[in-house]
């Protein structure tokens, strides 16, 4: 998997996956996921984009679409 997903947090165990979780964990405070509902909508927006081109046949950016889905600041979307 590590040529699809890479070798971050996602697919990685042990030392690997514990250095990118206390690089990651900042980003989880209370104060900064205040505003989950605005990533939840953009994340079932992709989620829907990418089931359409599937169905269609069409190929996917997988980084396009998880990019979208984070591209967000506190209580405003970038898209």
């Amino acid at each position: 998997m590590g040529p699809l997903l890479g070798h971050g947090i996602f697919n990685t165990d042990g030392a690997p996956w514990k250095f990118h979780r206390s690089m990651s964990r900042p980003f989880f405070a209370k104060e900064k996921i205040q505003h989950f509902q605005i990533l939840d909508r953009h994340a079932t927006d992709a989620v829907g984009q990418i089931r359409d081109r599937l169905r269609e046949g069409v190929p996917i950016d997988i980084q396009v679409r998880s990019s979208s889905c984070i591209c967000v600041i506190p209580g405003r979307s970038l898209r």
